[in-house]
């Protein structure tokens, strides 16, 4: 650890000293972006390396660094640097996604649906009802939300009802990875985050067009908007399916430089499927469950995708600690605390009433809701769709719940590590694969 230490005060001394003296010009953009992007790799690998040895994740050391270093508290790297990582960030969230549908084993789901399915209708219902409300509650008592109407105020109140019942399946699947973890809870982890994905996309849809009756009223267009989703949707899973028939066809054919493949087949998802009106997440999930469930080349994906996995976590997570407004966290850190605050209690009452209903027999009862904790991923980019020029109150709602984003993403991965400690299933992966 002291190593490590020593390597990481030299690599911060060592770019600090080139900013403020620098000893020539590097060349051009691309130079910079290099120059850049290597500290990012080292910076947030020697975090994760340091935080593991006292026992915490290895992403809370990643999120850490790249809070650190970014352009919101050292400056290290600016902020025309973390746009320019944007497009890595997209093939690491595709690379993510595609994983965890490949984790997702239908036939170890068995054993489970019946707990998939009543933890994700309980959570999706009381968070969302009891979110709401709670929310809607706490801000007529803020300078930022008190000063609008009511119906501002219910409208901010529905979203971020949406937005507490979102989790996020990329920070659930590198917990997942980082502790080789399988059984129950790791199961139904999985399972829950990204069918309320799913479920989270669709309410955020149907609450904006309430939320532009409220304002507004109701016309075609919005009808329109809704078809098109539930179009976006389907054809997305038709075509990660097509997607999942031509991975297995070259991991069971080819066989040449797989993990260059997979990098070059998330590259192209992420930058061609918008253009296309299809979802890249959808696309890479339905790709990985068909590759584990309808072929023999699952186990070879996820063991591809682990051998390269590395350094993408490292870039994902730094990347989006140095994207997190921390000044939006020091403007609105007491009320963002009370709604993550109450965001976990409704978390566990969810869990618990769920489990009671279904009959749950969970290895450790008292704590395996934190699983379900870690929020990031689709809720920046759902609150990120909301204009200023739409609805006055959106540049506020956008500085709280980047607030509330950056409490979870702290807390939520420690949390959801300890439960799967207690739970027992931690290091049980690979065992499970002989």
């Amino acid at each position: 650890m002291i190593n490590r230490l020593s390597a990481l005060f030299l690599i911060v001394a060592l770019v600090m000293i080139v900013r403020l003296y620098p000893f020539g010009e590097l060349p051009g953009l691309q130079g910079a972006n290099a120059f850049s992007l290597g500290f990012v790799i080292l910076t947030g690998y020697l975090l994760g390396e340091i935080l593991s040895s006292i026992k915490l994740p290895k992403i809370t050391g990643y999120l850490i660094g790249g809070m650190f270093i970014g352009p919101y508290l050292a400056g290290l790297i600016t902020h025309d640097s973390v746009a320019d990582f944007q497009l890595i960030d997209q093939i690491a969230l595709t690379l993510i996604a595609l994983t965890a549908g490949g984790e997702l084993r239908l036939e170890a789901l068995k054993k489970c649906w019946r707990g998939i399915i009543s933890i994700t209708i309980s959570q999706t219902i009381w968070l969302f009802a009891l979110g709401t409300l709670s929310t809607w509650a706490l801000i007529n008592f803020t300078p930022w939300f008190g000063s609008y109407s009511t119906i501002a105020q219910w409208s901010v109140a529905l979203i971020i009802g949406v937005i507490a019942i979102a989790q996020s399946p990329s920070t659930t699947i590198a917990i997942i990875t980082e502790t080789k973890s399988a059984g129950m809870c790791t199961d139904l982890a999985l399972g829950v985050a990204v069918v309320k994905d799913v479920i989270v996309i669709v309410m955020y849809t149907c609450v904006l067009m309430t939320v532009g009756v409220m304002d507004q009223g109701m016309d075609a267009l919005e009808w329109i908007k809704l078809f098109a989703l539930a179009k976006e949707i389907v054809f997305s899973i038709l075509f990660g399916i097509l997607a999942g028939v031509f991975i297995s066809y070259y991991l069971s054919r080819i066989r040449l430089d797989a993990i260059l493949f997979l990098l070059a087949f998330c590259y192209l998802i992420s930058i061609g499927a918008k253009s296309i009106h299809l979802d890249p997440l959808l696309v890479c999930v339905a790709a990985g469950i068909w590759v584990t469930n309808a072929s023999s080349q699952g186990a070879e994906l996820i063991e591809t995708i682990e051998e390269g996995s590395l350094i993408i976590y490292v870039i994902f997570f730094c990347v989006a600690g140095a994207s997190l407004n921390l000044g939006a966290l020091a403007k609105m850190w007491p009320l963002a605390l009370l709604l993550v605050g109450f965001r976990m209690i409704m978390v566990a009452f969810s869990t618990w009433f769920a489990s009671r209903f279904s009959k749950l027999a969970i290895p450790s009862p008292r704590s395996y809701w934190m699983v379900f904790l870690p929020q990031a991923g689709v809720s920046l980019g759902l609150v990120a769709l909301l204009r200023q020029d739409e609805f006055i109150w959106a540049s506020d709602l956008k500085t709280l719940v980047i607030a509330c984003i950056a409490i979870n993403q702290i807390l939520g991965p420690i949390l959801m590590k300890y439960a799967l400690v207690k739970s027992g299933e931690v290091g049980q992966h690979k065992r499970s694969r002989r």
